[in-house]
């Protein structure tokens, strides 16, 4: 069975506090569980805090977003050697969110793929429709946009070094919802799961670790 694949965005939540306090419970929660790759991914300010406390863990340090430039006078941004330096794998990018009210076009993103991959950072390309561009049905349409575009001018090798190449066109990519990109050496796997304050790491990985019922749909 292929490793599944666990991306945690923290988005803007969380104080200093609180940053370090989950990332201590999602390490222990995991302890030596090698069936699911995680990664957190925690705001900005808390990167380097988070890191030391995963450092030597199973869990991976991912970041929400870059800049597509190695320096320079881009008030308020942040590189992709940046986040390198503060022990950052992977990161993601081409969030709906930054989509759809931060504007950014396919061709800003593509620009970010590119020099994220350059920096050896794994990227965790984001494709994906709207609720109401999903009830227009122009899914699979907008879904091959997202990947062209979003992967233009990438190198086939490293295309194929994504999961893009093992991705069925249906049901996986057509979901309300984004879909995820990730390495090859995983599988994205799109599993319904209720997150309530109860739930808990050890509660999650019992969960994606458990055999599916026959008939059952991931």
């Amino acid at each position: 069975m292929r490793q599944k694949f666990v991306v945690g965005n923290w988005k803007m939540h969380t104080t200093a506090v609180e940053a370090g306090q989950l990332a201590k419970a999602v390490v222990d929660g995991v302890g030596v569980e090698d069936r699911i790759a995680v990664v957190i991914c925690p705001p900005f300010p808390y990167l380097a805090h988070v890191g030391e406390i995963v450092k030597g863990s199973r869990i991976a340090l991912g970041a929400q977003n870059l800049f597509p430039e190695k320096d320079g006078a881009f008030t308020g941004e942040v590189s992709p050697g940046m986040l390198v330096d503060v022990g950052c794998k992977y990161v993601i990018l081409g969030h709906s969110e930054r989509r759809h009210k931060l504007g950014e076009s396919d061709a800003f993103i593509n620009q970010k793929v590119a020099v994220a991959l350059g920096a050896g950072l794994d990227v965790i390309l984001c494709v994906g429709e709207t609720l109401d561009q999903r009830k227009a049905n122009p899914t699979e349409a907008l879904l091959d946009r997202h990947l062209t575009r979003g992967l233009a001018g990438i190198s086939r090798h490293l295309r194929f070094s994504t999961a893009a190449a093992s991705i069925p066109k249906t049901p996986l990519l057509s979901s309300a919802s984004p879909a995820w990109m990730a390495p090859s050496s995983v599988a994205p796997v799109c599993m319904p799961i209720n997150f309530s304050r109860s739930v808990g790491p050890q509660s999650l990985i019992h969960h994606l670790t458990a055999t599916p019922r026959r008939g059952a749909r991931s």
